[in-house]
């Protein structure tokens, strides 16, 4: 199972029986069956069918619709699965929890520090293994600005955390977890979960401007797509990464129930 994204003028989204059917003037149509697909992320400015989107909402596909910044506008989401191995029941529970918001934050808190700590081993940064992140991630903000690549690493970043908050929502909503009633209860997992696989791009984010730098670039952000391509680049590990704080959050939601 795969993304979809949907970017370009004049897109139409309707349906097939069970398939996504992608209508642009001057292309020929494309199907994409709903089975194939984990998630969608769509241009504001796709038209989309009513039935097209209750058809995703239907199979549980969140389709996640973008500004003309980047940002998120809206998302759909269907009704959550059956409850996957327990953790959507723990993470109900836990959010009726009275110290709920402290004790998520020491766990999400002390998980970061994990990935910190490995960025920092891999960054060949170990005469400084005490960076808080703040500190960490001002180092990066100042190395993309002394090359000149201020706007670009922005520009990344504004991207990233879009299609990050993409990902973990249909990876809880896959866990059965009720992310309108953790709403409700004015409690937000999915911004947690951004927050620390994002982490992983640092270094292919730096590694990127350095590139754009030797080839002349590095002053012209670069366009969605080229984004969305480096991104991809680095799905399976993203994916493997989303399942092992899935794994760290049961087993902290079962020590702490």
């Amino acid at each position: 199972m795969k993304p979809l994204y949907l970017y370009g003028a004049g897109l139409q989204v309707t349906i097939d029986g069970a398939a996504l059917r992608i209508l642009q003037p001057e292309h020929a149509p494309r199907w994409y069956p709903l089975v194939r697909l984990s998630r969608v992320i769509s241009a504001r400015g796709v038209d989309w069918s009513t039935a097209a989107l209750l058809l995703c909402a239907e199979a549980g596909i969140t389709v996640t619709f973008l500004g003309a910044d980047g940002a998120v506008a809206m998302r759909c989401i269907g009704p959550s699965p059956s409850p996957n191995d327990g953790f959507a029941q723990r993470f109900a529970e836990f959010l009726q929890h009275p110290d709920r918001d402290s004790l998520y934050t020491d766990w999400l808190n002390g998980v970061e520090r994990s990935a910190i700590h490995s960025l920092i081993r891999r960054a060949g940064l170990g005469a400084a293994p005490d960076l808080t992140a703040p500190e960490l991630r001002r180092l990066f903000f100042e190395s993309a600005r002394a090359m000149g690549g201020y706007e670009a690493y922005r520009t990344i970043g504004a991207q990233l955390r879009t299609l990050l908050a993409s990902h973990v929502t249909q990876a809880l909503q896959d866990l059965g977890v009720d992310l309108s009633l953790a709403a409700a209860l004015g409690f937000d997992p999915v911004a947690g979960w951004v927050r620390l696989l994002r982490w992983e791009f640092e270094l292919p984010c730096a590694a990127w401007l350095e590139y754009r730098l030797q080839h002349n670039l590095i002053g012209q952000p670069p366009a969605p797509g080229e984004i969305l391509a480096w991104y991809e680049q680095r799905t399976e590990r993203l994916d493997w990464l989303t399942r092992s704080i899935t794994r760290r959050m049961h087993r902290w939601l079962v020590e702490i129930g």
